[in-house]
């Protein structure tokens, strides 16, 4: 329900400001694709060494850890080349706005659920 509530809303503003609104989409996800990559990246590294720490790696990359930091690399060479560009400065800058505010409302639904589950918990606990 509320998903249909902010899509109707985007439609509205759309037609309300065609150009504003999606300008304003395309800036705060545009780059988010390049963001995601690396982070994936960065955790794929991380979790292969603390597998290959613990023993329990199944499976051996080529030339690790190599292609990942390659890879690591190039997306940030690709961020200078878009702040460089007047046409991609807009979405670079809007991109970290952007994953402050998903990421604080990700922190902020996670404290409420472990709250809520905190709260059930205890509740059920202090019947017994």
């Amino acid at each position: 329900m509320k998903a249909s509530c902010v899509a109707f809303l985007a439609c509205a503003s759309n037609y309300l400001a065609p150009n504003y609104v999606f300008d304003a989409l395309l800036a705060g996800t545009g780059a988010i694709a390049l963001l995601v990559y690396p982070v994936v990246t960065v955790s794929q590294l991380r979790l292969h060494r603390t597998l290959a720490a613990e023993g329990r790696l199944k499976l051996k990359m080529w030339l690790h850890p190599f292609p990942g930091l390659v890879v690591v690399a190039l997306i940030a060479g690709a961020f200078g080349v878009m702040l460089c560009s007047e046409d991609h400065r807009r979405e670079v800058v809007a991109t970290p706005g952007c994953s402050a505010a998903l990421a604080a409302f990700g922190y902020v639904r996670q404290q409420r659920r472990r709250v809520k589950a905190h709260v059930a918990g205890a509740g059920v606990a202090g019947r017994t």
